[in-house]
């Protein structure tokens, strides 16, 4: 990442699409990603991951409490930056990183 970024909260109670929909940050695929980790989300423990999001993949890393439960970062390789996502009772929250300038 170059330049100065602050992470902006972004929340939604649909989807991970939807609050990332909430920026203006070019973040690839990655909330399909998002999306389709928590529509297959009983088949994933906690741990290291790769989920496609479109034509590309993503490494997640993230902590699994329960079904509805859990939070993490996703990444890539493709220039986006990380972001931190969460998943409660409240719905569905991303950490995102927004240019300060």
């Amino acid at each position: 990442m170059e330049g100065n970024y602050v992470y902006t909260a972004v929340g939604s109670t649909i989807s991970f699409a939807d609050a990332f929909g909430k920026t203006d940050v070019n973040v690839g695929n990655m909330p399909l990603a998002l999306d389709a980790l928590e529509k297959s989300i009983a088949n994933y423990e906690s741990g290291i991951h790769t989920i496609a999001g479109g034509a590309q993949s993503f490494f997640v890393i993230f902590c699994k409490r329960t079904y509805n439960t859990y939070a993490g970062i996703i990444m890539t390789y493709y220039g986006y930056n990380p972001a931190f996502f969460s998943r409660a009772a409240g719905g569905f929250r991303i950490f995102i990183p927004v240019n300060a300038s």
